[in-house]
């Protein structure tokens, strides 16, 4: 089985449109046949060109966080075809802001783009401030930036880790320029039109709804960061509150460039235009 899928949905509805017109993007059988044809016959990365088997590492059956080839696994690899578009139009030299600048996909950015790169962690404390004296600290709740610094924003598994999603969507349209774009990844409720809420904050106390999740975080890996939501398609009717224009979920799924679930065939990117 090959996968050459890429979408854009707007609903729930949209999704179960998809699923019956190609139901194998959730057969299981076929998106492990297409893993094994990426294995034995390399895959292709949108800015580096043909990697050959060798080069890749794949891990365990939870495609999307693995295929590695050159700093970037599958669901990074989603976000550098979508990137490619953008390059295709725009160029390298727009001003771009990453929430992220530690991790191996960083450095994969930050090849595109250069100094037009801004990249940040989260360092709450001043421990980890100190620690990393040469990363630069973001709250994507309260972004230092002024309003209209960035053509685009860069948002890579980072929103189901803050407590407030609405607010981080309302900082990032504040700090895009006309014409801008939000674009980025998400552990995504694609069955449902409600977030899966594990986690919030209240009164500064962190109240778990559900046993406690944890993702890798660079700067924490002992600990790893917290998971608060998991967003459904009501992600679609945040975005367009936080002012954004034109709202979108990027459906890829890709034998060719190795772009693929472990569930689901493919991964889901976000875009939202200014």
């Amino acid at each position: 089985m090959t996968f050459n899928i890429d979408v854009e949905l707007h609903s729930l509805d949209d999704f179960r449109r998809l699923k019956a017109a190609a139901p194998s993007i959730v057969d299981r059988a076929l998106i492990a046949e297409s893993v094994g044809k990426i294995a034995r016959h390399g895959v292709f990365d949108p800015f580096a060109g043909f990697v050959a088997p060798a080069a890749l590492d794949i891990r365990g059956m939870n495609y999307r966080e693995t295929i590695m080839a050159n700093g970037a696994k599958s669901r990074d690899r989603g976000v550098l075809l979508a990137l490619s578009d953008v390059v295709s139009e725009h160029g390298t030299g727009i001003d771009v802001y990453a929430s992220e600048s530690m991790t191996l996909f960083s450095k994969r950015l930050r090849a595109i783009f250069g100094a037009h790169l801004t990249g940040s962690e989260y360092l709450p404390t001043p421990e980890q401030r100190a620690g990393y004296r040469k990363v630069q600290h973001e709250d994507v709740q309260a972004l230092s930036f002024g309003n209209e610094s960035f053509d685009l924003y860069l948002s890579c598994d980072v929103l189901e880790h803050v407590p407030d999603i609405d607010r981080t969507l309302r900082e990032a349209r504040r700090i895009l320029r006309a014409g801008g774009m939000l674009l980025g990844s998400v552990p995504f409720a694609y069955d449902s039109d409600r977030p899966t809420t594990r986690a919030r904050l209240v009164n500064g106390t962190i109240e778990h709804l559900l046993p406690p999740e944890y993702h890798v975080n660079p700067v924490n890996p002992a600990g790893g960061s917290l998971v608060f939501e998991i967003p459904g398609w009501d992600l679609m009717d945040r975005c367009r509150a936080a002012r954004f224009r034109e709202v979108a979920m990027r459906f890829i799924a890709s034998t060719k460039y190795a772009v693929h679930g472990s569930d689901l065939a493919g991964v889901f990117l976000f875009v939202a235009r200014v």
